[in-house]
C-alpha cells in the first residue's frame, strides 16, 4: 500500500501526476440589497492518503479521484447593521482507483445564517446547517446531519480579536446490514484568540469540536486545539505550529485515535532574486486499541510517529512587469522517516526534488 511498492532503497524519477483543478464562477446582484455568486470547482487528481483518509506523501496508498462542487452563495443586507445569507451545494466524488471504489458518492449541504452587528466591534449571529451524504456502494452507511449554532466575532483589545460559537449537532444514518454506524448527537463550537504581540509578530490560540462525515465511517466527531506563532522581520519569514486533535468515528468496527503535529518553518531571502526555505514537522498518530481477536489495519492497530524536514531553494527566473507571467525555479532535499513498532508502517526516504513552475494570471 506504500507508493513506492517497496521499503528498500531505491531511486526514483518522479514526474508529477496528472491533475486538473479549475473553477468557474460569476457574480450577480438581482437588487441593491442582494447579491450573490455561483461557483463549479472541478478537480481530477492523485493524492496519497492512509486508511483513514488523511494526506500521508510518502506513507499513503495512491488515491486517484474526480470531483465537481457546484453551488450558490446569496446575501442579503436587510439593514445596515443586518444580513443574512443562503448557501446550497452538491458535491459528486468519483474514485478512479480500484481500491476506493466504497468513496463514490453525491453530497448536498444547505444553510441558512443571519448575522447582527452589535456594536462597531462586535458582530452576533444565529446559524442552521443541513448536510446529506449518499453512497454507491451497497456496504457504505448514507449520512445526513442538522447543525442549530450560534456564533459571534468581537475585537476583544486594540491588539486581539476573538470569535466563538456553540451549538447542537445531529446525525442519522442509514446503515446497511453490513454497516455498524449509529446516529447521535452532541454539542458542538468552538473559540478563537488571535493577538498582535508587536508589528510583525503575532500569535493565534484555538479550539473547535464538530462533527463531520469521515473516510471509514459516516461520521466522526472531533476535539482539535491548536496554536500558532509567525514573525516577519524584513524579509524574514518565520513560524511555529503545533495542533492536537482527538477523533471518535461513528463505526463501533473503526477504532478512534489521535493526532499530534508540530511543525516550524523558516524563508529568507539570500539575494534580491533567491530565498532559503527550511521547514520541519512531527507527527504522532496514537490508535485506540481494539477489542482482541478483531482483524484489522496495521494504520489502525499500531502507533506510529512521523518526522519530516526539508531545506531548499526558490528563484524567481522571470516575473512580467504587468504580473500577469511568472516563471520560478525550486530545489529541495527531505528527509522522511516514520518510527513505529510495527515493521509494516516503518519506512525513510530521502528526496530531491527540483521544480519549474510556470503561472498566467488571466
Amino acid at each position: 500500500c506504500y507508493p513506492l511498492n517497496t521499503q528498500n532503497n531505491a531511486f526514483n524519477v518522479d514526474l508529477p501526476p496528472e491533475g486538473v483543478d479549475a473553477t468557474f464562477s460569476t457574480e450577480f446582484q438581482p437588487s441593491d440589497f442582494v447579491k450573490g455568486n455561483v461557483a463549479d470547482s472541478l478537480v481530477y487528481r492523485t493524492d496519497y492518503v492512509d486508511t483513514r483518509g488523511i494526506s500521508d506523501k510518502y506513507g499513503g496508498q495512491e488515491y486517484k479521484y474526480l470531483s465537481n462542487d457546484m453551488g450558490v452563495n446569496m446575501d442579503w443586507l436587510m439593514a445596515p447593521d443586518r444580513n443574512s445569507a443562503l448557501s446550497l451545494s452538491r458535491a459528486d466524488y468519483w474514485p478512479q482507483t480500484r481500491e476506493f471504489e466504497d468513496q463514490r458518492r453525491t453530497s448536498y449541504s444547505e444553510s441558512l445564517a443571519y448575522e447582527q452587528r452589535v456594536s462597531d466591534s462586535t458582530v452576533a449571529g444565529l446559524k442552521a446547517a443541513f448536510g446529506q451524504t449518499d453512497y454507491d456502494s451497497a456496504d457504505r452507511a448514507d449520512y445526513s446531519s442538522q447543525e442549530y449554532s450560534i456564533f459571534g466575532n468581537a475585537k476583544v483589545t486594540d491588539k486581539t480579536t476573538g470569535s466563538a460559537s456553540v451549538g447542537y449537532s445531529l446525525a442519522t444514518v442509514s446503515a446497511p446490514a453490513t454497516a455498524s454506524d449509529e446516529g447521535s448527537s452532541t454539542i458542538v463550537g468552538g473559540l478563537s484568540l488571535k493577538t498582535e504581540i508587536m508589528a510583525g509578530l503575532s500569535h493565534s490560540l484555538s479550539y473547535n469540536r464538530s462533527m463531520r462525515a469521515a473516510f471509514a465511517s459516516a461520521y466522526e466527531v472531533s476535539d482539535t486545539a491548536a496554536y500558532s506563532l509567525n514573525w516577519t522581520y524584513d524579509e524574514l519569514i518565520a513560524g511555529f505550529q503545533t495542533g492536537y486533535g482527538k477523533y471518535q468515528p461513528s463505526s463501533d468496527a473503526v477504532p478512534g485515535y489521535s493526532n499530534w503535529r508540530t511543525s516550524l518553518n523558516l524563508s529568507y531571502p539570500l539575494v534580491e532574486f533567491a530565498r532559503l526555505v527550511f521547514d520541519t514537522s512531527y507527527d504522532i498518530r496514537a490508535n485506540d486499541r481494539m477489542a482482541a481477536g478483531e482483524t484489522v489495519d496495521a494504520e489502525w492497530l499500531a502507533d506510529y510517529s512521523t518526522w519530516s524536514s526539508r531545506i531548499g531553494t526558490t528563484f524567481k527566473v522571470f516575473h512580467d512587469a504587468q504580473g500577469f507571467d511568472d516563471v520560478d525555479f525550486g530545489t529541495y532535499f527531505q528527509h522522511v522517516q516514520r518510527f513505529s513498532d510495527s515493521a509494516d508502517l516503518q519506512y525513510e526516504r530521502e528526496i530531491f526534488e527540483a521544480n519549474l513552475t510556470y503561472t498566467h494570471k488571466f
